[in-house]
């Protein structure tokens, strides 16, 4: 039996093979996101446990479990250690690989060919990868200093500009009522609560809506320009294809591709890295 995990700070996409003669069977999960820089260590057993359940009803039939798990936050080898300490007291004696979701979105999208790929979902990466290891990789500084093109990113955007009375008034008062804002209590949510990045991606649906408006088009066009000079440029200065895994790739296709250099192209999008991950199993 297999589990493959693609772990990002919102959410957590579980696949759970098991081999029947030569074809596999898969089950699939979702939990919230397991950053460990983030994630308690009470959450991140309970999502376990729930994943634990979900096996032991498939079924392993003796079988050695192997589990890989790819997640946001976990590129430093404490981090690694951290998780890979917290899956093993769950789901028991295994085999586990832990990585960060960059090496995961690499093996999604390229398998074992060389490239760019790039992460935007609710933060951002980007990476070379030579078909094996990632070579290259620009460093992550978080959704405070960076995640330049991600989905906190765009919240953040679209946060400041109705905080401060830049935003067009009808936007403004969409989003006031929609979500109940008021600017005690974003400041609360983004300075005082848990999972900060979460809240303010979870803006990034807004945008998608009221993408036919100059107001977010030009919004768009800064937000994933940065992404492209801050995340992308400094990789590969003389350009290429680019592959782009996560929820604002596949639901910003368009706009990303519109922002990029004249000497870069987008040559795939994967929303949800597991499929790859299931194609491409090692």
């Amino acid at each position: 039996m297999i589990i493959i995990a693609d772990s990002g700070s919102t959410k957590t996409h579980w696949a759970i093979g098991t081999r029947r003669e030569t074809r596999w069977v898969w089950r699939f999960a979702t939990t919230p996101g397991l950053n460990p820089r983030l994630t308690s260590e009470e959450d991140m057993r309970r999502a376990l446990t729930a994943v634990r359940e979900q096996a032991e009803g498939a079924g392993c039939d003796g079988e050695r479990l192997s589990v890989k798990f790819y997640g946001a936050g976990c590129g430093t080898t404490e981090m690694q250690e951290t998780v890979r300490k917290r899956v093993s007291e769950v789901l028991g004696d295994a085999d586990v690989e832990v990585a960060g979701d960059m090496l995961g979105a690499c093996r999604a999208v390229c398998g074992e060919k060389s490239g760019i790929v790039g992460i935007l979902g609710t933060g951002s990466n980007a990476c070379l990868y030579d078909g094996r290891e990632i070579v290259k990789q620009v460093t992550s500084t978080g959704y405070v200093l960076g995640d330049e093109g991600s989905g906190n990113h765009i919240g953040r955007r679209l946060l400041k500009d109705f905080m401060v009375g830049k935003m067009p008034e009808e936007l403004a008062k969409e989003m006031r009522e929609e979500y109940g804002l008021t600017v005690n209590g974003i400041l609360q949510a983004i300075y005082h609560e848990p999972y900060a990045n979460r809240y303010m991606a979870s803006f990034a649906p807004f945008a998608a809506r009221h993408r036919g408006t100059q107001y977010v088009r030009e919004l768009l066009g800064e937000v994933f320009g940065a992404f492209w000079k801050e995340m992308i440029v400094p990789l590969s200065p003389n350009g290429g294809e680019v592959g782009l895994v996560g929820s604002v790739a596949e639901a910003f296709e368009i706009e990303i591709a519109k922002a990029a250099p004249e000497e870069f192209r987008v040559e795939s999008v994967e929303g949800n890295p597991i499929e790859g991950l299931i194609r491409n199993i090692r």
